[in-house]
């Protein structure tokens, strides 16, 4: 598993300097994009240009979105949030909890009731990791755990800006 914070140099942690990121991210592409000749030995000296490229955009993919790196925290921990088949799996009042919203978000035909739905679920979404990257203080697997949940969240806000889209196209 790549350890895509070392890639940086960035500490181990869910607060990050977003602009350092940034500035690192370009000038490693700079250096690494396959049409640059340079080398250097920040990633693995075995791998080709194009593989430290490739590590490069999905490190900054990763630590640049506050879900993705929270997730990356906890893979590094050993729990694997994002691959279904090995994420820790989603209690039953969570799974009601979603399967009611998505009842809502196919039945929602008003836009601002949408734009309501898509505010407070991305207000939960950001609470869920807020609160997970605490309790990985105490318990990887509860900070797991509330990191499922803003899983299926995310989902549904995926669902709900799709629903959005499907009735701004029918007017």
């Amino acid at each position: 598993m790549v350890d895509y914070f070392k890639i940086f140099s960035i500490t181990q942690q869910f607060n990050i300097d977003k602009d350092l990121l940034e500035k690192s991210y370009f000038q490693f592409q700079s250096q690494f994009h396959p049409d640059a000749n340079n080398a250097s030995n920040i990633i693995d000296a075995n791998i080709n240009d194009i593989e430290k490229s490739i590590a490069i955009n999905e490190g900054y993919k990763v630590l640049s979105d506050d879900f993705l790196r929270a997730c990356h925290l906890i893979e590094l921990q050993g729990i694997d949030i994002l691959k279904d088949e090995k994420a820790i799996k989603v209690n039953q009042a969570t799974l009601i909890e979603i399967l009611e919203i998505q009842e809502q978000i196919a039945l929602e035909k008003d836009l601002q009731n949408i734009d309501n739905k898509i505010s407070f679920i991305s207000n939960k979404i950001n609470s869920l990791i807020l609160q997970s990257m605490e309790t990985m203080k105490e318990k990887v697997n509860k900070a797991a755990q509330i990191l499922v949940r803003a899983k299926y969240f995310k989902k549904c806000l995926i669902d709900l800006k799709n629903r959005k889209k499907e009735l701004k196209n029918a007017v």
